[in-house]
């Protein structure tokens, strides 16, 4: 990866571009897309106001989710997503990694950092190299995952890099802009080209998945699970086999234990 870094450091130009024009926060559940600079394109969420840039000659964007919750973005043989959900249950980056490592997709964490407001994750998961990048504040969760094959981690690894380095979470955006400063990435990208002449592959049909909710970012599914058990509790919290007790209890007269 050393190796990588140095070429992608060295074909960096040596003075910095022109600061691209800032991005408004877009109208509701409409997202926007800053026309590419230096070959990088700056997503902007509309319903979260999430932020990452990529390379277009590497990742397209897939279609959007009708929930509007954030975007999958795929290549021939890798893919990331950016998405975002509500807080419901106050968690910060240090609960959600207790939460995570060893339970399913997290058995073979290579690297976790976590704080109150950051949760990193990496490692291997079903032959794949994973990252992750959660944002906790403002009552919402805002995350970027890649997957791309273990085979090559050298090329993907530093791209991967740059693009968490332009996440910004829809709240530390709104921030950058009320103080009028630019939340669009100022900072030189690496040249993808290098990257194509080793295997910018054709598309290729991924399994079909729900653009409606994360399927790389499994730490959303703490949100689902919670779900699942709001429902067997009949949505407030009860279990449904104690009201079942209760009511025998009071069948045979009495209310026991």
């Amino acid at each position: 990866m050393t190796v990588m870094l140095c070429v992608l450091a060295a074909a960096l130009p040596s003075t910095s571009p022109a600061q691209p024009a800032n991005v408004e926060a877009p109208a509701a559940n409409h997202d926007v897309f800053l026309a590419p600079e230096q070959g990088w394109q700056l997503y902007v969420n509309g319903r979260f106001g999430t932020r990452v840039a990529y390379p277009v000659e590497v990742f397209s964007p897939r279609p959007p989710p009708e929930n509007g919750d954030g975007r999958r973005f795929q290549s021939g043989d890798a893919e990331f997503e950016v998405f975002a959900w509500e807080n419901a249950d106050g968690d910060t980056g240090t609960s959600m990694e207790s939460k995570l490592l060893g339970s399913e997709g997290y058995e073979r964490v290579e690297r976790a950092q976590a704080s109150d407001t950051h949760l990193i994750l990496s490692g291997i998961r079903e032959g794949k190299a994973f990252h992750e990048h959660y944002v906790i504040t403002g009552g919402t969760i805002q995350a970027l995952g890649m997957e791309y094959p273990r085979e090559r981690r050298t090329e993907y690894e530093p791209l991967y890099t740059a693009i968490d380095s332009t996440f910004l979470h829809g709240d530390e955006a709104a921030a950058l802009l009320a103080e009028g400063r630019s939340a669009v990435p100022g900072q030189v990208m690496p040249d993808t080209s290098l990257l194509l002449p080793t295997g910018r592959h054709a598309a290729e049909p991924l399994s079909a998945r729900s653009e409606d909710r994360p399927y790389l970012l499994r730490g959303w599914k703490m949100k689902e699970k919670r779900g699942a058990a709001s429902k067997a509790s009949g949505g407030n919290g009860r279990s449904k086999m104690k009201g079942l007790k209760y009511k025998e209890r009071k069948r045979r007269g009495g209310r026991g234990k």
